[in-house]
Protein backbone atom coordinates (compact mmCIF):
# COMPACT_ATOMS: atom_id res chain seq x y z
CA UNK A 1 0.00 0.00 0.00
CA UNK A 2 1.30 3.43 -0.76
CA UNK A 3 1.87 5.61 1.63
CA UNK A 4 -0.40 8.21 3.24
CA UNK A 5 0.35 11.80 2.00
CA UNK A 6 -0.39 15.88 3.25
CA UNK A 7 -2.47 16.65 0.31
CA UNK A 8 -3.02 20.15 0.91
CA UNK A 9 0.91 20.54 1.78
CA UNK A 10 1.77 19.20 -1.58
CA UNK A 11 -0.92 21.05 -3.02
CA UNK A 12 0.34 24.48 -1.79
CA UNK A 13 4.10 23.17 -2.85
CA UNK A 14 3.71 21.89 -5.92
CA UNK A 15 0.22 23.20 -7.65
CA UNK A 16 1.92 26.78 -9.24
CA UNK A 17 3.13 24.45 -11.71
CA UNK A 18 1.13 21.72 -12.25
CA UNK A 19 -2.28 24.00 -12.82
CA UNK A 20 -1.14 25.81 -15.54
CA UNK A 21 -0.77 22.07 -17.53
CA UNK A 22 -4.46 21.59 -16.94
CA UNK A 23 -5.09 25.16 -17.65
CA UNK A 24 -4.23 25.19 -21.52
CA UNK A 25 -5.40 27.12 -24.13
CA UNK A 26 -7.59 26.07 -26.62
CA UNK A 27 -9.76 27.25 -29.25
CA UNK A 28 -12.86 29.15 -28.30
CA UNK A 29 -15.95 26.79 -27.56
CA UNK A 30 -13.94 23.89 -28.52
CA UNK A 31 -14.75 20.91 -26.67
CA UNK A 32 -11.78 20.52 -24.06
CA UNK A 33 -10.50 17.32 -25.56
CA UNK A 34 -11.64 15.65 -28.59
CA UNK A 35 -14.95 13.52 -27.90
CA UNK A 36 -15.22 9.57 -28.66
CA UNK A 37 -16.22 9.59 -32.25
CA UNK A 38 -17.90 6.69 -31.73
CA UNK A 39 -18.64 3.80 -28.96
CA UNK A 40 -16.42 0.98 -28.98
CA UNK A 41 -17.45 -1.89 -27.07
CA UNK A 42 -16.23 -2.30 -23.57
CA UNK A 43 -14.63 -5.31 -22.24
CA UNK A 44 -16.18 -6.89 -19.68
CA UNK A 45 -15.85 -5.82 -16.19
CA UNK A 46 -13.62 -7.97 -14.28
CA UNK A 47 -14.64 -9.00 -10.68
CA UNK A 48 -13.15 -6.08 -7.86
CA UNK A 49 -10.68 -7.75 -6.11
CA UNK A 50 -12.26 -9.42 -2.86
CA UNK A 51 -9.90 -7.62 -0.35
CA UNK A 52 -9.58 -4.23 -1.66
CA UNK A 53 -11.23 -1.54 0.91
CA UNK A 54 -12.13 1.74 -0.94
CA UNK A 55 -9.04 4.62 -0.35
CA UNK A 56 -8.39 8.12 -1.58
CA UNK A 57 -6.03 8.67 -4.27
CA UNK A 58 -3.97 11.53 -5.81
CA UNK A 59 -1.91 12.36 -8.37
CA UNK A 60 0.29 15.39 -9.44
CA UNK A 61 -0.95 15.25 -12.60
CA UNK A 62 -4.34 15.21 -14.86
CA UNK A 63 -5.77 11.73 -15.01
CA UNK A 64 -7.93 10.40 -17.87
CA UNK A 65 -11.25 8.57 -16.95
CA UNK A 66 -11.76 5.71 -19.04
CA UNK A 67 -15.07 3.95 -19.56
CA UNK A 68 -13.51 0.18 -18.66
CA UNK A 69 -10.10 -0.46 -17.21
CA UNK A 70 -8.59 -0.44 -20.54
CA UNK A 71 -6.03 2.20 -22.04
CA UNK A 72 -8.12 1.94 -25.21
CA UNK A 73 -11.59 2.28 -23.71
CA UNK A 74 -13.03 5.52 -24.76
CA UNK A 75 -12.41 8.57 -22.63
CA UNK A 76 -15.33 9.31 -19.80
CA UNK A 77 -13.53 12.56 -18.05
CA UNK A 78 -10.45 13.96 -17.01
CA UNK A 79 -9.25 14.32 -13.04
CA UNK A 80 -7.72 17.48 -12.99
CA UNK A 81 -4.17 17.72 -11.57
CA UNK A 82 -3.83 17.65 -7.88
CA UNK A 83 -7.42 16.46 -7.14
CA UNK A 84 -8.28 13.62 -4.98
CA UNK A 85 -10.65 11.40 -6.26
CA UNK A 86 -12.12 8.23 -4.12
CA UNK A 87 -11.67 4.45 -5.49
CA UNK A 88 -13.99 2.13 -4.44
CA UNK A 89 -13.18 -1.05 -6.66
CA UNK A 90 -9.66 -2.23 -7.78
CA UNK A 91 -9.36 -4.09 -11.52
CA UNK A 92 -5.84 -6.17 -12.47
CA UNK A 93 -2.95 -4.86 -14.60
CA UNK A 94 -3.31 -4.42 -18.17
CA UNK A 95 -1.01 -3.38 -20.88
CA UNK A 96 -0.02 -0.02 -20.59
CA UNK A 97 -0.93 0.13 -17.14
CA UNK A 98 0.78 -2.59 -15.21
CA UNK A 99 1.80 -1.57 -12.07
CA UNK A 100 -1.01 -1.17 -9.44
CA UNK A 101 -3.83 -1.51 -12.29
CA UNK A 102 -7.38 0.53 -12.51
CA UNK A 103 -9.20 2.15 -9.78
CA UNK A 104 -12.94 2.56 -10.11
CA UNK A 105 -14.06 6.07 -9.52
CA UNK A 106 -17.16 6.02 -10.28
CA UNK A 107 -19.69 3.80 -12.51
CA UNK A 108 -18.36 2.93 -16.38
CA UNK A 109 -15.53 5.26 -14.79
CA UNK A 110 -12.06 3.56 -14.35
CA UNK A 111 -8.53 5.09 -13.43
CA UNK A 112 -4.84 3.98 -13.90
CA UNK A 113 -3.48 4.11 -10.75
CA UNK A 114 -0.03 3.76 -11.65
CA UNK A 115 1.79 6.62 -10.38
CA UNK A 116 -1.24 8.06 -7.98
CA UNK A 117 -0.36 7.76 -4.35
CA UNK A 118 -3.04 7.73 -1.57
CA UNK A 119 -4.38 10.41 0.43
CA UNK A 120 -6.16 11.55 3.47
CA UNK A 121 -7.61 14.71 1.67
CA UNK A 122 -11.62 15.11 1.02
CA UNK A 123 -12.17 15.40 -2.82
CA UNK A 124 -14.14 18.32 -3.51
CA UNK A 125 -16.02 19.54 -6.54
CA UNK A 126 -14.60 21.38 -9.26
CA UNK A 127 -14.66 24.47 -9.88
CA UNK A 128 -14.02 25.10 -6.40
CA UNK A 129 -14.75 29.09 -5.51
CA UNK A 130 -11.78 31.03 -4.46
CA UNK A 131 -12.87 33.04 -1.12
CA UNK A 132 -12.39 36.81 -2.34
CA UNK A 133 -14.53 39.78 -3.12
CA UNK A 134 -14.40 41.14 -7.01
CA UNK A 135 -15.98 44.55 -6.90
CA UNK A 136 -19.67 44.85 -8.11
CA UNK A 137 -20.62 46.35 -12.17
CA UNK A 138 -21.97 48.65 -9.84
CA UNK A 139 -18.57 49.85 -8.10
CA UNK A 140 -16.73 49.90 -11.09
CA UNK A 141 -16.98 53.66 -12.12
CA UNK A 142 -15.39 54.21 -8.72
CA UNK A 143 -12.89 51.60 -9.00
CA UNK A 144 -11.82 53.08 -12.01
CA UNK A 145 -11.52 56.51 -11.08
CA UNK A 146 -9.85 55.47 -7.54
CA UNK A 147 -8.13 52.31 -8.65
CA UNK A 148 -9.82 50.48 -5.24
CA UNK A 149 -13.00 48.96 -4.08
CA UNK A 150 -14.53 48.34 -0.99
CA UNK A 151 -13.19 44.75 -0.57
CA UNK A 152 -14.52 42.02 2.03
CA UNK A 153 -11.57 39.91 3.14
CA UNK A 154 -10.84 36.29 2.47
CA UNK A 155 -12.13 35.62 5.69
CA UNK A 156 -15.80 37.24 4.99
CA UNK A 157 -15.60 36.96 1.42
CA UNK A 158 -18.68 35.27 -0.37
CA UNK A 159 -17.25 33.08 -3.47
CA UNK A 160 -18.86 33.48 -6.74
CA UNK A 161 -15.97 32.31 -8.99
CA UNK A 162 -13.08 30.14 -8.85
CA UNK A 163 -10.45 32.82 -10.47
CA UNK A 164 -9.67 36.23 -9.85
CA UNK A 165 -10.17 37.64 -13.47
CA UNK A 166 -8.58 40.78 -15.06
CA UNK A 167 -6.69 42.09 -17.61
CA UNK A 168 -4.16 45.11 -18.12
CA UNK A 169 -6.23 48.26 -18.83
CA UNK A 170 -5.42 51.74 -19.04
CA UNK A 171 -4.72 53.47 -16.01
CA UNK A 172 -3.73 49.49 -14.91
CA UNK A 173 -0.53 48.60 -16.54
CA UNK A 174 2.24 47.23 -14.47
CA UNK A 175 5.15 44.22 -14.70
CA UNK A 176 4.75 40.16 -14.41
CA UNK A 177 6.95 38.54 -12.10
CA UNK A 178 8.20 34.87 -12.70
CA UNK A 179 7.85 34.86 -8.69
CA UNK A 180 6.86 35.86 -5.59
CA UNK A 181 10.53 36.29 -4.45
CA UNK A 182 11.38 38.21 -8.24
CA UNK A 183 8.53 40.57 -7.16
CA UNK A 184 9.87 41.07 -3.37
CA UNK A 185 13.42 41.53 -5.14
CA UNK A 186 12.01 44.01 -7.40
CA UNK A 187 13.10 41.86 -10.77
CA UNK A 188 9.85 42.03 -13.16
CA UNK A 189 9.99 39.67 -15.95
CA UNK A 190 7.80 41.53 -18.71
CA UNK A 191 4.79 43.95 -18.96
CA UNK A 192 1.54 42.10 -18.41
CA UNK A 193 0.14 40.52 -21.23
CA UNK A 194 -2.00 42.77 -22.92
CA UNK A 195 -4.00 40.70 -25.02
CA UNK A 196 -5.69 38.22 -22.64
CA UNK A 197 -8.55 38.08 -19.99
CA UNK A 198 -6.13 36.37 -17.22
CA UNK A 199 -7.55 34.14 -14.02
CA UNK A 200 -5.65 34.76 -11.22
CA UNK A 201 -5.15 31.62 -8.59
CA UNK A 202 -4.24 33.24 -5.62
CA UNK A 203 -4.20 36.76 -3.54
CA UNK A 204 -1.02 37.07 -1.50
CA UNK A 205 -0.66 39.92 1.00
CA UNK A 206 3.08 41.11 1.10
CA UNK A 207 5.42 43.63 3.25
CA UNK A 208 5.49 46.17 -0.73
CA UNK A 209 1.43 44.85 -0.97
CA UNK A 210 -1.12 42.84 -2.35
CA UNK A 211 -0.04 40.56 -5.58
CA UNK A 212 -2.39 37.96 -7.63
CA UNK A 213 -0.48 34.67 -8.30
CA UNK A 214 -1.19 33.56 -11.74
CA UNK A 215 -1.44 28.78 -12.13
CA UNK A 216 2.19 29.34 -13.26
CA UNK A 217 3.66 30.98 -10.56
CA UNK A 218 3.65 34.26 -11.88
CA UNK A 219 3.09 37.13 -9.72
CA UNK A 220 1.53 40.68 -10.25
CA UNK A 221 0.48 43.62 -7.94
CA UNK A 222 -2.75 43.59 -7.63
CA UNK A 223 -3.26 47.84 -8.64
CA UNK A 224 -1.20 46.61 -11.77
CA UNK A 225 -4.21 44.97 -12.98
CA UNK A 226 -7.93 45.97 -13.66
CA UNK A 227 -10.25 42.72 -11.68
CA UNK A 228 -13.29 42.03 -13.59
CA UNK A 229 -16.64 43.28 -11.46
CA UNK A 230 -18.52 39.64 -11.39
CA UNK A 231 -22.15 39.74 -11.80
CA UNK A 232 -24.61 38.98 -8.93
CA UNK A 233 -27.65 38.32 -11.11
CA UNK A 234 -29.23 35.33 -10.69
CA UNK A 235 -32.29 33.48 -12.63
CA UNK A 236 -35.30 32.24 -10.28
CA UNK A 237 -35.53 28.63 -8.59
CA UNK A 238 -39.31 28.04 -9.48
CA UNK A 239 -38.64 24.95 -7.10
CA UNK A 240 -38.14 27.11 -3.82
CA UNK A 241 -40.03 29.92 -5.73
CA UNK A 242 -43.41 28.95 -7.70
CA UNK A 243 -44.71 31.31 -9.94
CA UNK A 244 -48.04 32.44 -9.12
CA UNK A 245 -51.38 30.64 -11.02
CA UNK A 246 -50.98 32.41 -14.67
CA UNK A 247 -48.16 34.36 -14.33
CA UNK A 248 -43.57 33.16 -16.26
CA UNK A 249 -40.77 34.87 -14.51
CA UNK A 250 -39.64 38.29 -16.63
CA UNK A 251 -36.78 40.98 -16.12
CA UNK A 252 -35.70 44.04 -16.97
CA UNK A 253 -32.19 44.73 -18.42
CA UNK A 254 -32.88 48.44 -19.33
CA UNK A 255 -30.11 50.37 -16.82
CA UNK A 256 -32.21 53.10 -15.85
CA UNK A 257 -35.14 50.54 -15.13
CA UNK A 258 -38.08 50.43 -16.53
CA UNK A 259 -41.29 52.10 -16.09
CA UNK A 260 -44.51 50.53 -14.18
CA UNK A 261 -47.69 52.05 -15.05
CA UNK A 262 -51.10 51.49 -12.97
CA UNK A 263 -53.44 50.91 -16.23
CA UNK A 264 -52.27 50.23 -19.62
CA UNK A 265 -51.42 53.13 -21.10
CA UNK A 266 -48.17 55.49 -20.61
CA UNK A 267 -49.98 58.50 -19.20
CA UNK A 268 -49.12 60.60 -16.69
CA UNK A 269 -46.32 59.37 -13.68
CA UNK A 270 -45.35 55.62 -13.81
CA UNK A 271 -46.60 53.98 -10.74
CA UNK A 272 -43.14 52.71 -10.02
CA UNK A 273 -40.13 51.67 -11.34
CA UNK A 274 -38.95 48.08 -11.86
CA UNK A 275 -34.94 48.26 -11.65
CA UNK A 276 -31.95 47.05 -13.81
CA UNK A 277 -32.00 43.06 -13.75
CA UNK A 278 -35.27 43.13 -11.38
CA UNK A 279 -37.46 40.72 -11.43
CA UNK A 280 -41.25 40.46 -11.59
CA UNK A 281 -44.14 38.05 -12.50
CA UNK A 282 -45.68 38.30 -15.94
CA UNK A 283 -48.93 37.49 -17.64
CA UNK A 284 -49.03 38.62 -21.27
CA UNK A 285 -52.60 40.24 -21.48
CA UNK A 286 -55.29 38.73 -23.99
CA UNK A 287 -57.16 41.99 -23.39
CA UNK A 288 -54.64 44.46 -23.95
CA UNK A 289 -52.49 44.05 -26.69
CA UNK A 290 -48.83 45.33 -26.66
CA UNK A 291 -49.09 45.35 -22.88
CA UNK A 292 -47.71 43.22 -20.12
CA UNK A 293 -49.23 42.72 -16.56
CA UNK A 294 -46.43 42.93 -14.21
CA UNK A 295 -46.40 41.69 -10.37
CA UNK A 296 -43.60 42.77 -7.60
CA UNK A 297 -42.71 39.75 -5.96
CA UNK A 298 -41.63 41.24 -2.92
CA UNK A 299 -45.55 42.64 -2.76
CA UNK A 300 -43.98 46.30 -2.38
CA UNK A 301 -45.68 47.50 -5.02
CA UNK A 302 -48.93 46.96 -6.82
CA UNK A 303 -49.57 45.27 -9.92
CA UNK A 304 -49.17 47.38 -12.83
CA UNK A 305 -48.82 47.07 -16.64
CA UNK A 306 -45.42 47.77 -18.73
CA UNK A 307 -45.32 48.29 -22.45
CA UNK A 308 -44.12 44.79 -24.07
CA UNK A 309 -41.68 47.07 -26.36
CA UNK A 310 -39.75 47.68 -23.51
CA UNK A 311 -36.55 46.01 -22.58
CA UNK A 312 -38.29 43.32 -20.68
CA UNK A 313 -37.63 39.03 -20.98
CA UNK A 314 -39.62 37.02 -19.90
CA UNK A 315 -40.41 32.94 -20.36
CA UNK A 316 -42.69 31.99 -23.43
CA UNK A 317 -43.24 28.44 -23.94
CA UNK A 318 -43.35 25.72 -26.37
CA UNK A 319 -43.92 22.33 -26.18
CA UNK A 320 -41.09 20.01 -25.28
CA UNK A 321 -38.95 18.35 -28.09
CA UNK A 322 -39.54 14.23 -28.30
CA UNK A 323 -36.91 11.82 -26.47
CA UNK A 324 -37.07 14.35 -23.19
CA UNK A 325 -39.55 12.25 -20.76
CA UNK A 326 -39.28 13.06 -17.08
CA UNK A 327 -35.08 14.27 -17.41
CA UNK A 328 -33.57 17.36 -16.82
CA UNK A 329 -33.02 19.42 -19.96
CA UNK A 330 -31.96 22.57 -21.22
CA UNK A 331 -34.40 25.24 -23.17
CA UNK A 332 -33.29 28.51 -24.95
CA UNK A 333 -35.17 31.23 -26.26
CA UNK A 334 -33.23 33.55 -28.41
CA UNK A 335 -35.93 35.92 -28.95
CA UNK A 336 -36.17 36.68 -25.34
CA UNK A 337 -32.57 36.10 -24.61
CA UNK A 338 -33.94 33.71 -21.21
CA UNK A 339 -32.92 30.02 -20.13
CA UNK A 340 -34.98 27.57 -18.57
CA UNK A 341 -33.65 24.30 -16.68
CA UNK A 342 -36.62 21.71 -17.65
CA UNK A 343 -37.75 18.41 -16.16
CA UNK A 344 -39.98 16.97 -19.16
CA UNK A 345 -42.60 19.80 -19.56
CA UNK A 346 -42.28 21.76 -15.98
CA UNK A 347 -39.92 24.43 -15.76
CA UNK A 348 -37.56 24.28 -12.82
CA UNK A 349 -35.11 27.28 -12.92
CA UNK A 350 -35.37 30.33 -15.43
CA UNK A 351 -32.55 33.23 -16.26
CA UNK A 352 -31.91 35.95 -18.71
CA UNK A 353 -28.87 34.98 -20.69
CA UNK A 354 -26.56 36.37 -23.48
CA UNK A 355 -26.31 35.31 -27.02
CA UNK A 356 -25.12 35.86 -30.60
CA UNK A 357 -24.53 39.13 -32.03
CA UNK A 358 -25.23 39.23 -35.82
CA UNK A 359 -22.62 37.15 -37.59
CA UNK A 360 -21.69 35.28 -35.00
CA UNK A 361 -25.83 33.83 -33.97
CA UNK A 362 -25.74 30.89 -31.77
CA UNK A 363 -26.97 28.06 -33.91
CA UNK A 364 -30.57 27.40 -33.33
CA UNK A 365 -31.19 23.15 -32.66
CA UNK A 366 -32.43 20.58 -30.23
CA UNK A 367 -29.00 19.07 -29.00
CA UNK A 368 -27.69 16.64 -26.55
CA UNK A 369 -24.71 18.31 -24.14
CA UNK A 370 -21.30 17.36 -25.48
CA UNK A 371 -19.27 17.56 -22.56
CA UNK A 372 -18.34 19.85 -19.49
CA UNK A 373 -15.33 21.39 -18.16
CA UNK A 374 -15.74 22.98 -15.12
CA UNK A 375 -13.22 25.73 -16.20
CA UNK A 376 -11.39 26.15 -19.92
CA UNK A 377 -9.73 28.63 -22.15
CA UNK A 378 -11.65 29.64 -25.08
CA UNK A 379 -9.62 31.88 -28.20
CA UNK A 380 -10.59 33.62 -31.55
CA UNK A 381 -9.79 31.32 -34.64
CA UNK A 382 -6.15 31.89 -35.87
CA UNK A 383 -6.37 35.71 -38.39
CA UNK A 384 -10.00 36.48 -36.81
CA UNK A 385 -10.78 40.16 -36.71
CA UNK A 386 -12.06 39.90 -33.36
CA UNK A 387 -8.78 38.33 -31.23
CA UNK A 388 -9.10 37.69 -27.88
CA UNK A 389 -8.09 35.28 -25.82
CA UNK A 390 -9.75 34.35 -22.43
CA UNK A 391 -8.40 32.35 -19.81
CA UNK A 392 -10.31 29.57 -18.02
CA UNK A 393 -13.63 30.48 -18.47
CA UNK A 394 -16.01 28.96 -15.96
CA UNK A 395 -18.77 26.43 -15.84
CA UNK A 396 -18.15 25.47 -19.50
CA UNK A 397 -20.88 23.31 -21.44
CA UNK A 398 -20.94 22.66 -24.88
CA UNK A 399 -23.67 21.26 -26.76
CA UNK A 400 -22.20 21.63 -30.47
CA UNK A 401 -18.64 21.92 -31.42
CA UNK A 402 -17.85 25.99 -30.75
CA UNK A 403 -20.92 26.41 -29.27
CA UNK A 404 -21.20 26.34 -25.53
CA UNK A 405 -23.42 27.52 -21.94
CA UNK A 406 -20.62 28.73 -19.86
CA UNK A 407 -20.86 31.23 -17.18
CA UNK A 408 -19.62 34.93 -17.98
CA UNK A 409 -17.49 37.46 -15.92
CA UNK A 410 -16.33 40.04 -18.08
CA UNK A 411 -20.20 42.02 -18.78
CA UNK A 412 -23.13 42.21 -16.83
CA UNK A 413 -25.70 42.66 -20.10
CA UNK A 414 -27.77 39.60 -19.49
CA UNK A 415 -30.73 39.67 -21.87
CA UNK A 416 -28.64 41.35 -24.73
CA UNK A 417 -26.72 39.89 -27.62
CA UNK A 418 -23.20 40.17 -27.12
CA UNK A 419 -21.30 37.07 -27.75
CA UNK A 420 -19.58 35.44 -30.56
CA UNK A 421 -22.32 32.55 -30.31
CA UNK A 422 -22.21 31.12 -26.82
CA UNK A 423 -24.84 31.24 -24.50
CA UNK A 424 -23.43 33.37 -21.66
CA UNK A 425 -24.93 33.05 -18.38
CA UNK A 426 -24.59 35.15 -15.08
CA UNK A 427 -21.61 32.73 -12.69
CA UNK A 428 -24.54 32.04 -10.25
CA UNK A 429 -26.56 30.61 -13.02
CA UNK A 430 -24.07 28.73 -14.78
CA UNK A 431 -23.13 26.83 -11.53
CA UNK A 432 -26.63 26.33 -11.16
CA UNK A 433 -26.66 24.59 -14.55
CA UNK A 434 -23.35 23.16 -15.05
CA UNK A 435 -24.85 21.13 -11.74
CA UNK A 436 -28.09 20.05 -13.13
CA UNK A 437 -27.35 18.25 -16.34
CA UNK A 438 -25.56 15.44 -17.74
CA UNK A 439 -22.97 14.09 -18.16
CA UNK A 440 -22.39 14.14 -14.54
CA UNK A 441 -19.12 15.38 -12.75
CA UNK A 442 -17.87 13.69 -9.76
CA UNK A 443 -15.78 15.02 -7.61
CA UNK A 444 -11.83 15.88 -8.49
CA UNK A 445 -13.33 16.05 -12.51
CA UNK A 446 -11.74 18.67 -14.29
CA UNK A 447 -13.92 17.48 -17.58
CA UNK A 448 -16.25 14.71 -18.21
CA UNK A 449 -17.57 13.50 -21.71
CA UNK A 450 -21.21 12.23 -22.97
CA UNK A 451 -21.18 8.52 -23.02
CA UNK A 452 -23.89 5.56 -24.25
CA UNK A 453 -23.74 5.02 -20.10
CA UNK A 454 -24.02 8.83 -19.04
CA UNK A 455 -25.76 10.77 -22.25
CA UNK A 456 -25.47 14.28 -22.50
CA UNK A 457 -29.16 16.27 -21.33
CA UNK A 458 -31.11 17.56 -24.11
CA UNK A 459 -30.57 21.04 -25.45
CA UNK A 460 -33.02 22.99 -27.58
CA UNK A 461 -32.19 26.50 -28.46
CA UNK A 462 -35.08 27.66 -30.17
CA UNK A 463 -36.15 31.32 -32.41
CA UNK A 464 -39.13 32.03 -29.93
CA UNK A 465 -42.11 30.04 -30.66
CA UNK A 466 -40.20 28.56 -33.67
CA UNK A 467 -39.88 24.42 -33.26
CA UNK A 468 -36.15 24.07 -34.48
CA UNK A 469 -33.91 21.50 -36.44
CA UNK A 470 -33.84 18.59 -34.33
CA UNK A 471 -29.25 17.70 -34.70
CA UNK A 472 -28.80 14.99 -32.31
Amino acid sequence: MATPIDLPALRRALTPCLLALVASAAFADEPPAPAPTAEVAAPAEPPPLSTFAPERRVDLHARRVRTAPDAKAPLRAMIAAGEAFDVDARSAPTPGCDKEGWGRVAPDAWVCLDGTVVTTQAPRALPALLPFDPPLPSEAKDYLATRAWPRDPAETATPIVPFIYAKDRARFSGDDYVSLDAFLAGAPHHHVDTTRKLAFAELIDTEKGPVLRRASGHVVPLDAVWVYPVSRFHGVDLAATPAPEGTVPGWTNAPAGTAVYAAPEAAGEPAWTLPFQGQVWVTESSEHAGWLQVRDPSGTNADGWVPAKAPMHWWRDLAAPSGVDDAVWVDVDLDQNVLALRQGAALTFVTMVSTGVPDHETLPGVFRMMDKAAWWDMASLPGSDEAYHVENVPWTMHFFPRFALHGAFWHDVFGSVISHGCVNLAPLDAATVFGAVHPLAYPGWWTTYATAADPGSVVRVRQGQTAPRDRR
